[in-house]
Formats: C-alpha cells, structure tokens, sequence
C-alpha cells in the first residue's frame, strides 16, 4: 500500500508525468508510483497555495497531459494505420474518455439525462397518488413534443417542468402518503 508520507522527488515527479504522458490520470498514475491518494490531494492543495516543488509539481502535471491530449489528437487524426488498425480508434477512445468535456459526443450526456429523467419519473409513480401522477405526466406532455423515453413505451421527458407540480410532489411528500 502506498505511504501518505511520500517525499515528491524529481525522479518521483518525471515517473508520475510520464505516466500521466502516456495516457493515465494524475491521481493513478501517482498511485502506480508508490503515492498514497491523501498524499497527492496534499500535494495538489499545496500546489494551489503556490507552495514549492508542489507547484511546479502540478505545472509538470498539466504540461502532461497536454502532451498526452497533443499526442493522442495527432495519432487519430492521422489514422495512424502504420501502428495497426486499432491506434487511431484508441487515440479517438482516449480523447472521448479522458477529455470528455472537449470530446465526448453529446448522445452520452442525452442518455444521462434520459437516465436521471426516467428514475425521477419512477420516483414520482412511487410517491404520488396515480391521479396526480397522470397529471403531472400529461401536464408535460402538453408542453410539446418531448419524446419518449425507457423501453416502456411513451413516458413523456420533462423539458422545464411547471413549479405548481413540483410544489405538488413537495406537499405530498410532506405528508408522508404512501404511494397510491
């Protein structure tokens, strides 16, 4: 088990900044390197009071992975095929994963949300009385075309729900009704 004792080195710091280089999260790839999890946050926190070597430390940290995200950009626009058919996939997988602010596709964040929607529309079928469900369901609906979600056919998706039915769930869940 790593020490949260360890001493940042500079042979410590190339290990960790290479590993982050070639792909892993700061946080693992100190952790393969012997650091402990809570030694690391330390380390970051002092890094952002502008405390030496910690500093230069996370400086190291972010020229890393812009190394990494410059690298991996580079082999899946070339369509690095020299290295074998699957380089240029990994290069696009790497960039969706680890940077996917930039990258990611946004269908990831519509099944997100369509996941949070569909357990809060559980949540309201379990605690609301079925009449006041329907309602809340068809008020929804008549906001517009939202969709269907779920493999149980036409749930309709909430596009900015009405504060009146959220002030209903409110109330029928202050007093503790059992679901209908």
């Amino acid at each position: 088990m790593p020490s949260p004792e360890t001493t940042l080195t500079p042979e410590l710091q190339a290990t960790i900044c290479q590993l982050v280089e070639d792909g892993n999260r700061a946080v693992v790839a100190a952790m393969a390197s012997g650091v402990g999890q809570k030694a690391y946050e330390a380390w970051i926190t002092k890094a952002n009071k502008g405390i030496q070597p910690y500093e230069d430390f996370a400086e190291a940290i972010g020229a890393a992975r812009a190394q990494a995200e410059v690298d991996a950009m580079a082999t899946q626009k070339a369509g690095d095929f020299k290295n074998g058919p699957s380089t240029a996939a990994s290069a696009q997988f790497f960039l969706k994963t680890s940077r996917a602010k930039h990258y990611a596709e946004e269908t990831r964040i519509n099944i997100e949300v369509e996941g949070q929607i569909s357990r809060f529309l559980g949540i309201l079928r379990a605690r609301l009385p079925e009449q006041l469900y329907v309602e809340v369901l068809t008020e929804w609906q008549s906001e517009g075309d939202h969709g269907s979600i779920g493999s149980g056919g036409a749930s309709p998706v909430p596009s900015n729900p009405e504060p009146k039915l959220l002030r209903a769930v409110i109330d029928v869940d202050s007093e503790d009704q059992p679901p209908s």
